[in-house]
């Protein structure tokens, strides 16, 4: 580098890399310039190492020190280069000079962005000017407008609109406006030709006439109408520019006295491009300030511009003629304008420091060094092993949440605008008019619909509509299906065509309103319609990556409609539904959300009602839980925080609610632990816990809601347990019903009229988890509650009559009640009235194992008896085995699977016999347990449904029928086992 620049270039050195370019050509251009401007005596007019002040002037010089064309342009190159670097250097000192603490560092952000985007501005466009001049010079020339179209401060690219008259002349403009192009791109930042691409012009060029035949036919997108409303007269005609305004502008801000398509369609592409925006969460390892905040904010500030007829194009101008508009809304705005200034800050900065991208990865540590930077440049500093970057971040991510939420709070005024000015009212009205009044319709409500939504094209936004078509207050729902049912077959199908075209782009749309459809699908019209608009929809999808992430969207922002939709659809449809979820994804944070959704996908693919129904629940109770599904880890610290929850609330309502989800959201995990393929064991083990908490809970719950409704506390001196037997005692999951025992250690009938609302109120809670609580006692008592000397009673003598009760009391585990109570019922129950009559339990059981036997193989035979746990050598068996084995060691463990491992320790002789029935046992457990999960909770399945077992039991390598195939054969072989082992291990206990 020059000597004479080397100051320029050693304070270059900290600012990013694609700077370079500049410097390299001024170490091209740079003496030569020195040279010509001495030649030329105008040395001492230009100013090479300062800012310039008069940066018109000085570019004159600098041309007019020129030999010849291409020297004159690289002189005006290495000139631009020169004040491009300095500007951006001098404003950073400027930063560094005027940052201070507390409030008033924000207001020196907002002049530094500012007065950092008047210089830039002014430099780029005499550059242009000085451009143009030279290479329109000579020859005929339309009249013409170059705009800037894009942010001030953003110097990334330029943002350019051409206009022009249209005539003939146009072809030299554009070629000059090509070799502008190049020139720029080789010392100034690329020049961007969005609007006219978008617009559909000539080239470069666009003319108002253009535009207006353009938007005559149908609606620019979002983008090309902030450019168009934010254009910047840079050169050219003053004339045109003042007819764009009329002509073009004026379209899209607000008229009361007319219905604007334009205006309309601008704020429904502003509200989807918000929605998508604040509806994708925010990256866990990186920050896009453009995405995170700048862009919402820019799209809410152009909104409230074209309602109040706003026309400032600048930021922070525009900020306060709103503000001063709306005065309610004064303290909105002002945050709003702290959080855009910050992050406007940073990523400008950022920029400037590092590289010209907008996603900045905080895993990297260049990039962190880069961010150090931005926030010693902002008035940050080290703090302790704290870094400044660091304290940065924090800052950010609080001015982002801000940002986000004012901008949420602000679009509820910009949507009822909308419902007010759209050119669907009337539509609207004069349908419902029409139906009310019994008159035939002048036009078919759906195709009418259908015919204005040509013009909105692409448009996301469309909730003002499904809002009306679910207001219960007006039939609008229904105007639409007896519409579209009242067309002949082919009209009928040309509508379902446009609607689901409609759909195809604008999936949240699409969901809300085939759930608004298919919420009345017992009308056979609402379920044809829904049947059709579905499949027709779905046949638009291909499955790319732009769908996925569009429905990962929807996902995010209401898992409960994507739930719904499912829940809705058929089989089918739900499998064409996850096939277009199997397509390729770019990028960690859509590969991490698509999972989620494919796995509340596969559930109501693969899954059971039984398995669906409660994630059902939890979807009604909290469904942003759904949004977790597949971290099973992060369920359970919910389900954990759930139970929390329930015991903090003071309401006995809002805390059976709560310990309701914690049931359900556990329930849920442990299901996907299944399909997960984790051990059968570890599932139970875990789920039993929860079962054990939620009834322990629920039962405090209601004794208290009991005590508080009666005005009193009523003891029960730990003389009341309450039990569970069966699958809930032996630590299995995922169980149908409960079977619950509750012990009346007293003999007061005070005691036992509550003890029994107590159980009343269980019931329902229990009912309403899908679970049906049985009490077998209650049969023979006639209540939920069974007195102690009343058990005695019915066991004395031991009989064949009360041998399944004897089975549910051995099989009993304690859930509530003291040490007192479990001695009782271990002295009282247990040891005298079934340990005592061990010959005889054994004996009966084996009788009942016989005859169950004997009637099924004469019922179906052997071989066909599919029943996992009454068949021979099914799980009964295994049950009753270890009961007798309890009974026979006089032992205390629950029947659990551990209870295996405690036989073995008690009797090595038996280790093989008892390790085959335990491999067994978890084999016929884990496929009752997918069995559930996947087609019904019932214990006999059907050799047809094993194709959806076999996955997740590891046998489907094939085709479904040979997979069912060897699951059906895996089963057979295992109920041989049993038989087996069972009989030796009969044979070993009655010797």
């Amino acid at each position: 580098m020059l000597s004479y620049f080397r100051r320029i270039a050693t304070r270059a050195e900290e600012l990013g890399n694609h700077r370079r370019k500049y410097l390299h050509g001024i170490e091209r251009w740079g003496q030569l310039l020195i040279d010509r401007l001495e030649e030329s005596g105008r040395f001492d007019r230009v100013h090479l190492r300062r800012r310039a002040q008069d940066v018109s002037y000085e570019m004159d010089c600098v041309l007019q020190s020129g030999r010849d064309p291409d020297e004159r342009l690289g002189l005006l190159g290495c000139y631009f280069a020169l004040q491009f670097l300095l500007i951006n250097i001098r404003s950073i000192d400027m930063l560094r000079l005027n940052v201070t603490e507390g409030e008033r560092r924000i207001s020196v952000y907002r002049d530094f962005l500012r007065r950092t985007g008047d210089d830039y501005s002014r430099l780029i466009r005499e550059y242009i000017r000085r451009l143009l001049r030279i290479f329109l010079s000579g020859g005929p020339r339309p009249e013409f407008l170059v705009c800037a179209v894009g942010t001030r401060i953003h110097q990334d690219d330029v943002d350019l609109g051409i206009i022009d008259d249209g005539s003939p002349a146009r072809e030299a403009l554009n070629q000059a406006i090509g070799r502008m192009a190049t020139e720029m791109l080789r010392w100034a930042s690329a020049p961007d030709f969005y609007l006219s691409e978008h617009v559909g012009g000539r080239g470069y060029t666009v003319s108002i006439d253009e535009y207006a035949r353009r938007l005559d036919e149908r609606i620019l997108d979002f983008v090309s109408v902030t450019e168009i409303l934010g254009a910047q007269p840079l050169v050219g005609s003053r004339r045109l520019f003042e007819r764009f305004e009329r002509e073009i502008h004026d379209r899209y801000y607000y008229r009361p006295e007319v219905l604007s398509r334009e205006h309309e369609g601008y704020l429904r592409g502003l509200l989807g491009e918000i929605n998508s925006l604040l509806w994708w969460p925010q990256a866990r390892n990186t920050i896009a300030p453009k995405q995170d905040l700048l862009r919402p904010v820019t799209a809410i500030l152009w909104a409230y511009r074209t309602m109040l007829g706003i026309r400032d194009v600048g930021t922070w101008k525009a900020l306060s003629r709103i503000s001063s508009a709306l005065r309610r809304n004064r303290e909105q705005f002002r945050r709003l304008e702290r959080s855009y200034t910050f992050v406007e800050t940073v990523r400008h900065l950022y920029q400037q420091f590092a590289a010209q991208e907008e996603e900045i990865d905080l895993g990297d540590a260049d990039t962190r060094a880069n961010l150090q930077q931005v926030a010693e440049a902002m008035g940050y500093e080290d703090t302790g092993v704290v870094a400044a970057w660091e304290h940065l971040l924090v800052h950010y991510h609080e001015h982002v949440r801000v940002g986000r939420t004012m901008v949420r709070g602000l679009m509820p005024a910009v949507a009822r605008h909308v419902r007010r000015c759209t050119v669907f009212a009337p539509i609207v009205r004069r349908r419902l008019v029409e139906r009310r009044a019994g008159h035939a319709p002048r036009e078919n409500f759906a195709e009418a619909i259908l015919r204005a939504h040509e013009y909105f094209s692409g448009i996301k936004y469309w909730a003002d509509l499904l809002e009306a078509m679910e207001d219960p207050d007006q039939p609008l729902l229904d105007v639409l299906v007896e519409d579209i049912e009242s067309l002949d077959a082919d009209r009928r199908r040309r509508v379902i065509d446009g609607f689901a075209d409609w759909a195809s782009q604008t999936f949240v749309t699409a969901l809300h309103l085939l759930a608004l459809i298919g919420r009345r699908r017992r009308d056979p019209r609402f379920r044809r319609l829904f049947e059709q608009l579905n499949d027709a929809f779905l046949s638009r999808l291909t499955g790319g990556p732009d769908e996925i992430r569009r429905f990962a969207t929807v996902f995010v922002h209401n898992p409960a409609m994507v739930h719904e939709y499912l829940t809705l659809a058929d089989d089918d449809d739900r499998r064409r539904f996850q096939e277009v979820l199997s397509g390729p994804v770019y990028g960690e944070e859509l590969a991490l959300w698509r999972e989620r959704l494919r796995t509340l996908t596969g559930i109501h693919v693969h899954g059971s009602h039984y398995f669906r129904n409660a994630v059902g629940r939890v979807c009604a109770e909290r469904p942003e839980f759904l949004l977790q599904l597949g971290e099973l880890d992060v369920l359970d610290k919910i389900a954990t925080g759930q139970l929390a929850e329930a015991m903090r609330l003071s309401s006995p309502a809002s805390q059976k609610k709560a310990l309701g989800t914690y049931y359900d959201v556990e329930f849920v995990r442990a299901g996907l632990a299944t399909f997960a393929g984790h051990p059968p064991a570890e599932v139970d083990a875990a789920f039993s816990t929860v079962c054990d908490h939620y009834l322990e809970n629920l039962f405090d719950i209601c004794k208290s809601e009991l005590d508080r409704e009666q005005g009193r506390r009523i003891l029960t001196h730990d003389r009341l347990g309450l039990f569970v037997s069966g699958g809930h005692a032996r630590g299995r999951a995922f169980q149908d019903d409960w079977d619950l025992i509750l012990l009346l250690f007293a003999e007061t009938d005070e005691l036992l009229d509550y003890s029994n609302r107590i159980a009343a109120r269980m019931n329902r809670e229990i009912a309403r988890r899908g679970l049906m609580p049985q009490y077998h006692f209650a049969d023979r008592f006639g209540r939920y509650v069974t007195p102690r000397h009343e058990l005695e009673r019915l066991l004395e003598p031991a009989r064949d009559e009360v041998f399944v009760e004897m089975c549910q009391l051995l099989g009993a585990r304690m859930i509530v009640g003291s040490g007192r109570t479990a001695a009782e019922f271990h002295d009282r129950i247990l040891e005298r009235l079934i340990f005592s009559e061990r010959d005889f339990f054994i004996d009966a059981a084996v009788r009942e194992m016989r005859s169950r036997h004997a009637f099924r193989e004469a019922k179906g035979g052997w071989d066909a008896d599919t029943d996992i746990k009454e068949c021979h050598g099914g799980l009964r068996d295994l049950e009753l085995l270890m009961l007798m084995w309890k009974v026979h060691d006089r032992a205390l463990d629950p029947i659990s699977e551990g209870f295996w491992g405690t036989l073995i320790e008690r009797h090595p002789e038996h280790r093989a016999a008892f390790e085959a029935l335990h491999d067994a046992s978890q084999f016929l457990n884990r496929l009752r347990d997918v069995y559930r999960l996947t087609v019904a909770p019932v214990n006999r399945f059907d050799p047809a449904e094993l194709g959806r077992v076999a996955r997740l039991m590891g046998f489907a390598d094939g085709p479904d029928e040979e997979a069912s195939r060897r699951v059906a054969d895996e089963f057979t072989r295992q109920r041989r086992v049993v038989i087996e082992n069972c009989e030796r291990l009969i044979t070993a206990l009655r010797g």
